[in-house]
């Protein structure tokens, strides 16, 4: 979740990483993102895929933005771990784990998760993270990818 203290946006959900491609290497970006954010390494993706290239809507005044899905070696808990001593955490106030339907790993269970239907009908979302989350759940349904 968006800390409140942000101007743009504060207290609604979307996803980390996230940023500001300001460099010409994305990949260095979303490496970036991925240890200020989350406290994580790049040596703990062991699969990255790029989904789309999405207008992020009115409330972010149509930029395009990357959406990436990224399978870390790490388990849920381990990632709460991280997050909590994150560099950047105070850009975030919140982490929760979204169930997609048939592709939950129960050994990897957090604290705070929720099915995905629950975190789209009672949470605040960011225009972006909302429509990112129901293409990724067209693409598993449709077997391209494996979460």
């Amino acid at each position: 979740r968006r800390s409140s203290r942000l101007a743009c946006l504060p207290g609604h959900w979307h996803f980390v990483p996230a940023g500001q491609v300001d460099s010409s290497n994305p990949q260095h970006v979303l490496e970036q993102e991925l240890h200020e954010e989350l406290g994580c390494e790049w040596d703990e993706v062991v699969d990255s895929r790029l989904l789309a290239l999405m207008d992020c809507g009115a409330e972010q005044g149509h930029k395009s933005d990357f959406i990436f899905w990224l399978r870390l070696s790490l388990n849920a808990a381990d990632v709460e771990e991280r997050f909590a001593c994150a560099e950047d955490s105070s850009e975030h106030d919140g982490l929760i784990f979204v169930r997609v339907p048939g592709r939950w790993r129960p050994a990897s269970v957090a604290t705070r998760t929720l099915a995905l239907d629950e975190f789209l009908g009672r949470y605040q979302l960011v225009d972006i993270a909302r429509r990112s989350l129901i293409l990724f759940e067209r693409l598993v349904q449709d077997g391209p990818v494996t979460a």
